[in-house]
Parts: C-alpha cells; structure tokens; sequence
C-alpha cells in the first residue's frame, strides 16, 4: 500500500460491540486522542449501533457500523467476514487495531485476505478462561493462537494475561504490556448517603452479567445485616435475576440503576465499592473507584492485583464465603491515589509508539 508523502496513514479501529463497556471505553480514548489523531486518519469500524458509536461520532471521529453478530454461527459468519474484507479493501487502511474475540479473529483474517501488513490486537480477556465446557475452552484457546499468530503485535491490559496465555515461544515476543488508563484529575467529593441508620451502601459498576458476579453479593445477602446493595449497569441477565433477588427477600436492600452516564462521578457517595466478578482484564472501575477514594473489595482475578498491590484501602477476596467476614468488620481508611502507570496518557503514548514502531513513521513523540 502506498501513500502520498503528505497525507497521514489511516488507522482503522474494530470492535464487536458499541454498549458501553471497558473495550469500548479503550477504543474511544484511542480514537480520539489528539496524539493517536494528529498522526493518523482515524476511522473505527462497530458492529452495532449503541453508546460507543454515539459517543464517537460527537467527538466526530468516523464511525462505520458493520453487522457483526457475536457468534459463531456458520451460515451468518461467511457473510460477516465477506462484508468486513469488502469493507476494509474499500477504506485500504495501512494499520488495523482490532478489540474483542469475534471481530478480531474476522477482522485479522479479512485483513490478511486484502493485503493489509499490520495489525495491531488488544487482548482485554480471555474468553477461554470463562466457564465453559473444556472442548469448547481448547477451541478458543486455538483461536486466540491465530490471532495473536497474524498480528503484528498483541497489547496484553496486564501481565497476567500475558502468562494465561502460555504463548508457545514463537508467539511470546509478539506481546507487550500496556495497561488501561485514566484521565488525570480528581473528581468532586459527594455527600455519603444515609438514610439516619447504621446501613453499610455498597456499590459495583457493570453490566449485570455471570461474568461480573453480582449474583454472588446476592446469595450472600440475608446472611449479612444493614447492607445495601447498589448495582449500577445494564441488565443483561433479565428476570432470572430479578427473580432471584426475589427468593432472596432482599428487594428492599437492593437497588438497580441500570446504565448511568459518567457513573464513575458517583463512587464517591457510597461507603463501599465491590467487584465480585469471576474474570476480568483489567477493570477500570476499579481505577475509578481508587481515585473516588472509597473502600475497595474485589475478588483476585486478572491484572486487578497489579493495579492495587500496596494499597491498603483494598481488600482482595478469592472465596465468596470471605465477603460475609469482611463485610462485617470496619474497612480500612482511604487516601488519594496517583499511579502514572494507568493514566490515559501513558496508555496512549505507549500505544502510539507501537503504531510507529511497526509503521516506521515520522516521530510523534
């Protein structure tokens, strides 16, 4: 591919889904960071309409929605892959970066079909890692092989899930850590709620998921007094989980907001923040939670110990049996937290020079 010598190389982002989650929070920081822009002629390729492609577009960063279910049905996966190299060939970008396992694989195999050189994959999870039944676990294991074997270069969002991996050794000098980050600042402090009662407001970010582990605080809450419990997410489960909020008898102990915009702004109301999830990368809520400066519990999964060890505001839990106990007792104090490691800016930085480093282009730094 060829360009003229004035005119920028186009980056084209790729992710399955446009809800709002952590990938989808990635990817828009990249689009439109002035650093990544000024560079590149940024286009970001969704495969449906939703907050992300809203968010991007008043930003007015390029946004193209093509139809990407998330599964692997085989009658509908033929089309998807043929719209997605039709599409890339259109735009003939010089540098792909694609987020999330189904576009990822679609996306580094039709950008390999069209002649696209390089690819750039961020790994925010492992989906072999969920609980799945083990022939279906080795499969996408396989799968991850491949992409991680046509990209150029696998950005890891902790070192954790670069051991996971277990990359045989021609792989492992493909990857490279590049932590998620936020903006730098502080957030305005709220009042803590109250309610004239000793009642303890714990509160999680997230959509409700079996993954993300609500559930579990749910089980868990008639054997714990003066709690309440505040699920701030998208409902993906539906009534089974209305339904077992229900045969607990705790519906007056647990409120359910749904999606909230900007929900990081209101961490600091509460006395508690929780993430029970089962898997996670490396979650932002938890970096949105350090800086509120409230109490952190959450269950030791993924990069979550890299970002808080030496924090002593943060309990760690592996069982659930623990949360009861520590529940229970007096959590300890806070304190501002700052850590360059996960600031937006060293993110982008970072990311941008692997764009250079692969594409060889005038310095940007």
């Amino acid at each position: 591919m060829k360009r003229s010598i004035t005119s920028k190389p186009k980056l084209l982002y790729m992710i399955t889904k446009s809800h709002w989650g952590g990938a989808q929070k990635y990817v828009f920081q990249l689009a439109t960071s002035a650093l990544i822009r000024k560079d590149f002629d940024v286009v970001v390729v969704i495969g449906d309409e939703g907050a992300l492609a809203e968010k991007l577009r008043e930003k007015g960063v390029r946004t193209c929605i093509v139809p990407i279910k998330n599964n692997y049905n085989p009658f509908t996966s033929l089309i998807e892959l043929k719209k997605l190299s039709d599409f890339i060939k259109s735009e003939n970008p010089e540098l792909i970066h694609i987020n999330s396992s189904k576009i990822a694989l679609f996306g580094s195999l039709a950008a390999k079909y069209v002649g696209v050189k390089y690819i750039v994959f961020t790994a925010h999870g492992w989906t072999f890692t969920e609980k799945k039944a083990l022939p279906l676990r080795l499969l996408l294991h396989g799968l991850f092989y491949i992409i991680v074997y046509l990209s150029t270069t696998t950005i890891c969002v902790a070192e954790s899930l670069k051991r996971k991996l277990r990359a045989p050794s021609f792989l492992k000098n493909r990857l490279v850590t590049i932590y998620n980050g936020l903006e730098t600042g502080s957030i305005k402090k709220l009042t803590k709620l109250s309610d004239g009662s000793n009642v303890r407001h714990i509160v999680t970010v997230g959509y409700i998921h079996s993954n993300k582990g609500q559930d579990t605080v749910f089980r868990l809450m008639p054997f714990l007094e003066n709690i309440h419990y505040h699920v701030i997410g998208e409902n993906l489960i539906g009534q089974n989980i209305l339904d077992l909020i229900k045969r607990k008898k705790i519906e007056s102990r647990v409120t359910l907001y749904g999606q909230i915009e900007n929900a990081s702004a209101l961490l600091s109301q509460y006395d508690v923040f929780i993430l029970p999830s089962r898997t996670e990368a490396l979650p932002y809520v938890i970096l949105e939670a350090l800086r509120a400066e409230i109490p952190i519990i959450a269950r030791n999964v993924g990069g979550i110990k890299e970002i808080v060890s030496g924090v002593e505001s943060v309990i760690l839990y592996n069982n659930d049996s623990e949360l009861i106990d520590i529940l229970k007792r007096d959590l300890p104090p806070t304190s501002p937290w700052i850590d360059s490691r996960f600031s937006v800016e060293t993110m982008t930085r970072k990311t941008a020079f692997e764009y250079q480093r692969i594409l060889d282009i005038k310095e940007i730094f």
